[in-house]
This record gives structure tokens, C-alpha cells and sequence, in this order.
């Protein structure tokens, strides 16, 4: 009968092994074993290997003279020969304690480990052939009876063994994968890994570079006494930048302005007779005792009973102080005759300033004036053509009560919180500075113009509050100078100053600085970061206790750092003053 006969290699693994069983071709597999073949020498590796004998229904024969291997065998009913030329048989427990050491197999196992030479495969073939009428009879004579016996401790053995086979096999796996990983298949199972490792050792190199470069940084908080006094000292102000000079305490005012245009809507309440006006003509009268001439220009004005007339030409009288050319006047009602010198006379046109009937009047010898010097002024008919038309008009009260409803308290203190909340706060804001004015009301229509029917007169105007600051930090310098300590205190801080009795003076303003300042020892804050930088942290409290601290916190930013860092943006420090 022919078999298969399969060298297994040392470093085989169940699953390679259980493999060959299953590819084998004949019914009868002989199984040749290494020396030391250590995974025969386990329990469940030899029942695994006989129930794949089973579920492949193949006879298997180990051929070893390996005593533990024997002992194993004949747990898992597997037979056992030492060579290919020996009848198998399945040993029996009881005799195995009395088995001595078995000769070695005649077969050539001295070959390479890693692998089965050309040579070793034509022996093999070899001794197959050579035995190929014996190992027919190799088989059990029962083979029935041999099966049912172990199907029978299959069965006993399965359920306990069945978790741990599956164990072994997932191992024999994971071997074997690593095994084959070390062919072509081992990038691609790894491919992640590798992809991924180059930006691991990135991630890793940036983690301890920010851990030991970066991340180290320190906080000091420094605690010192300290006291409150006041600063109180008279200062003046002006309007002129390059007169300036805030060491000696003259501050420069700047004007912060804020403009709010407004438009409202009024009623208007004049009146203005817009009819036509009154014409006519007077009789302007002058006695010249020797040669001269007066002018009555356009424009001139005449006036009787309060209403007045305008001249609308130019008029001259003059006499050249001839008798010939002189006409005397005569007039019935001028009683006086003049016999020396020359009375001229001459009609000049006029014009009613205003319109309406109350122009028309009636011819007059008497009651007229004019602003023309020399003249005598009458009227020989009456003025007319004087008609009445009223209409409302804006006057003049109407714009001054726009004006006084544009600027009340109520938008001044509205105005005064905008502009206050607009400047930034480097500037001090001398609130008693503050102004509001209103620009000149512009209205629609203007002054003295007709308000037509359905119109709604509007007037627009400006408001613009101001007030003058001065920068802060110039005034914190000059209290800080100015304010008396001595070499070996320092000024901490300085509350917010104000300005009191701020009041015009000559060429500029005046008033008085106040304010509360703090001192205490002369550290700062460049002081401690000079002493501390790049020491050890346990040296920075004597070192600061010296220097007259009274109490120093210190806080690390990394629980590894043993020194404070040289890098003067990773130290921070804060000096807390304590009354």
C-alpha cells in the first residue's frame, strides 16, 4: 500500500504540520520527526494533530525514537515506529517505564534544519521504495476497532480541549504569520505601522522639545510692606503744545471735541404784509446865500408819521450865485420872503418801505423828515397804490427759541457721558473743563421768509461738547519725581490723580494735581528678574528675602523644572503691596 512520507521541519508549527496532513494524497502519512521536535512534545499540539488525521481520514504514523514524544503518542493513540522500516505500533503506558533509550532512526536526519536538500528527498523516495511491500502491513488490523477507540477519547477529550486547542492554533498562527512576514507579505501587514512611525517619532521629538524648551516657565510673586501717602501740589495748564513742560508741572490741554448734528421742526409766528407798496413824489427845498449844490442820492429816506418812504432817483440842487439864474421861490405858504441869496426846490420820487394801504397819505407841507442835511421836505399830493396782503413768516424770537430747544440739560448730560466714554483712558479728563455749544441755526425757510401753506419749518444746527485732558502717564511721571522719598524707597503705584480748582489765568489755566501714592522697599520688578534669572528655584527665596521681601510664592509651570529659565518672557513676576 503506498504512503506519503513528510519530514517536518524544526521549524514548522502546528498549524504547517496540520497543513501537510490535510494536502497529503495517500491514506497512510508518515510523519518523520527532527531531534528535539519540542512541538510534538505537547499534549494538544499531539491531539490536534491526530484529529486532523480523523477529519482527513488518514493513518498516522510518527516515526521518532524520542521517549517523550513515544509518551505523548500513546496518549493521543498515535503509532509509533523508528523508522520506515519497523512495523508501527501505538505504545502502551505501562510498558513505557520500562522502555530504555531507543536507538536514533536509521533515517538521515543530519541534514539543515531550515530546509530538505535534493539529496534528502531522493533518500526519502528511496526507502519508500524499499519498503513499499512492508509498510502496507503497517496499518492496524483492526482499523475499525482503532477508529471507534479514537473517536471515543475524542470525544472525552473535546470539550475540555476544545478552548485550549482553539488557543494553540491561534498562536500556531500568530507564528506563523510572523514567520511568513519575514517574505514579501511583511510590508503589507505592516504597512500602517510604517506609514505611521516617522510621525510618532515627530510628534514624540516635538512633545519633548515643548516639554524641556518650551514649556518651562515660572511665576514670583513678591510680597512687600508698603505705605499710602498724599500728593498734593499746584500745577498750570496750557493751550499750546510747545509750551509744554510737565516735569515742571505745566501740562499741555488738549480739546476732545464731540459734535452732534440736529434738526428739528418749529412753528413759525411773524407776520408780513407782502402787498404792494405806496408811491409818490416830495419837494425837497434848499437856500443857498451863495453858490453850492446838495445831492439827494437813491436810497435817501424821508418819513412822516412813522411810516417811511425811500428816494428812487437821484436828485441835485445848486445854485451857481447868480441873481439871473436864481428864481426865487414864492409860495403861499411861506411867509418869509428871502431877498438875499436863492431858494432851489426840485421833486424827488419815493417809495414806501413796507407794504400796504397804511402808505397811502395824504399831501403834507409839514411833518416830513430826512437824513439829507440842507433841505427843507413837503409833499404837494399824496402817496398811493399801497395794498395790504398778510402772510406768516420766520422772525427772529422763532430762531432763538429753535435754539434754546436744541441745547437742553437733559442732551447736555447725555452729550457729556458720550464724549467722556469716548476717550481712551491715558488721558486724564478734567470734567469742570466741560462746554456745550450750539452752532448758528440754519432754517427752512429762512428769516423773514414767507412760510408757505403746508409747509413745516425745520432748522438744523450743530451741538459740540468739549473738554480738555491731559495725558495721564506725563502726570503719574511728575508725581512719581516730584513726590518726596527717599534713595532706598520706590513708588509702587499711583491712584487716579484728579485736578481741583481748574480755573483760567492768565495765558493759560490753572489748578491743583491731588492724588494717593504707594511706597515700599526699592525692588522692582527689573530688580528681581536680574537676581533670579537662571539660578536654581531653591535659591530664590534667600536670595529675595535678602533684598526685603516678606513673602515669595513661586509657582512652575512643569513640575520637572529645577531652575528658573534665562529667557526673561518665561519669568513672570508680580509684586503684591500689603498696607
Amino acid at each position: 500500500m503506498n504512503k506519503d512520507v513528510i519530514y517536518i521541519e524544526p521549524e514548522d508549527d502546528i498549524t504547517d504540520i496540520i497543513t501537510k496532513i490535510e494536502n497529503a494524497k495517500e491514506k497512510i502519512v508518515a510523519l518523520v520527526l527532527p531531534k528535539n521536535a519540542e512541538i510534538f512534545r505537547s499534549v494538544v499540539n499531539m491531539k490536534l494533530i491526530s484529529k486532523s488525521g480523523l477529519k482527513s481520514d488518514k493513518s498516522l504514523v510518527l516515526v521518532t525514537s524520542d521517549a517523550a514524544v513515544v509518551k505523548l503518542a500513546a496518549v493521543a493513540k498515535l503509532p509509533i515506529t523508528k523508522d520506515l522500516k519497523t512495523v508501527p505500533t501505538i505504545p502502551k503506558l505501562d510498558d513505557l517505564n520500562s522502555v530504555n533509550e531507543v536507538k536514533e532512526p536509521v533515517i538521515d536526519e543530519t541534514k539543515d534544519d531550515t530546509e530538505t536538500t535534493d539529496d534528502d528527498t531522493a533518500k526519502s523516495d528511496d526507502k519508500a521504495e524499499e519498503t513499499k511491500e512492508e509498510v502496507a502491513t503497517e496499518k492496524p488490523a483492526d482499523e475499525a476497532e482503532e477508529k471507534e477507540v479514537e473517536k471515543e477519547a475524542d470525544e472525552e477529550d473535546k470539550d475540555e480541549d476544545d478552548e485550549e486547542d482553539e488557543k494553540e492554533v491561534k498562536k500556531a498562527d500568530k507564528k506563523k504569520a510572523k514567520k511568513s512576514g519575514k517574505g514579501g507579505n511583511w510590508f503589507k501587514r505592516h504597512k500602517i505601522i510604517v506609514i505611521i512611525t516617522p510621525f510618532l517619532l515627530i510628534a514624540l521629538g516635538l512633545g519633548l522639545f515643548w516639554a524641556f524648551a518650551i514649556a518651562p516657565a515660572i511665576e514670583i510673586d513678591v510680597t512687600i510692606r508698603a505705605v499710602k501717602n498724599n500728593f498734593s501740589e499746584n500745577i498750570t495748564f496750557t493751550t499750546k503744545i510747545d509750551e509744554e513742560d510737565s516735569k515742571n508741572g505745566k501740562f499741555y490741554l488738549e480739546e476732545k471735541k464731540l459734535e452732534t448734528p440736529v434738526k428739528v421742526e418749529f412753528k413759525a409766528t411773524g407776520t408780513k404784509n407782502i402787498g404792494e407798496k405806496a408811491t409818490g413824489e416830495v419837494v425837497a427845498i434848499a437856500y443857498f446865500k451863495k453858490s453850492g449844490s446838495i445831492s439827494i442820492n437813491t436810497g435817501s429816506s424821508f418819513s412822516i408819521k412813522g411810516l417811511f418812504f425811500t428816494s428812487t432817483e437821484n436828485v441835485v440842487l445848486a445854485w451857481d450865485g447868480k441873481p439871473v439864474s436864481c428864481e426865487n421861490y414864492s409860495d403861499d405858504s411861506i411867509e418869509n420872503v428871502i431877498e438875499d441869496g436863492c431858494l432851489i426846490s426840485a421833486a424827488v420820487p419815493i417809495i414806501a418801505n413796507g407794504s400796504g394801504s397804511s402808505y397811502n397819505i395824504a399831501a403834507a407841507d409839514s411833518g416830513w423828515t430826512t437824513n439829507v442835511a440842507g433841505i427843507y421836505v413837503y409833499s404837494v399830493s399824496e402817496t398811493s397804490g399801497g395794498t395790504d396782503r398778510t402772510v406768516t413768516v420766520v422772525q427772529q424770537s422763532d430762531i432763538d427759541a429753535v435754539k434754546s430747544q436744541i441745547s437742553t440739560p437733559a442732551n447736555e448730560v447725555e452729550n457729556r457721558k458720550a464724549l467722556l466714554e469716548s476717550i481712551s483712558e491715558d488721558s486724564y479728563k478734567i470734567e469742570s473743563s466741560f462746554r456745550q455749544s450750539v452752532s448758528d441755526v440754519v432754517t427752512s425757510p429762512k428769516l423773514d421768509e414767507v412760510v408757505e401753506n403746508g409747509v413745516t419749518p425745520t432748522a438744523t444746527a450743530t451741538i459740540t461738547a468739549s473738554i480738555y485732558t491731559i495725558d495721564l502717564t506725563k502726570v503719574k511721571e511728575y508725581i512719581k519725581e516730584t513726590a518726596r522719598v527717599s534713595d532706598n524707597e520706590l513708588i509702587y503705584s499711583v491712584d487716579n490723580p484728579f485736578v481741583e480748582s481748574f480755573t483760567s489765568i492768565e495765558g493759560g489755566y490753572a489748578g491743583r494735581l491731588k492724588t494717593v501714592y504707594t511706597v515700599g522697599p526699592n525692588i522692582s520688578e527689573e530688580s528681581i528678574l536680574e537676581k533670579v534669572k537662571g539660578i536654581r528655584i531653591g535659591e530664590v527665596k534667600p536670595k529675595l528675602s535678602d533684598e526685603g521681601a516678606k513673602e515669595i510664592t513661586i509657582k512652575r509651570s512643569v513640575p520637572w523644572m529645577n531652575s528658573v529659565p534665562t529667557d526673561p518672557n518665561k519669568i513672570n513676576i508680580q509684586i503684591i503691596t500689603e498696607e
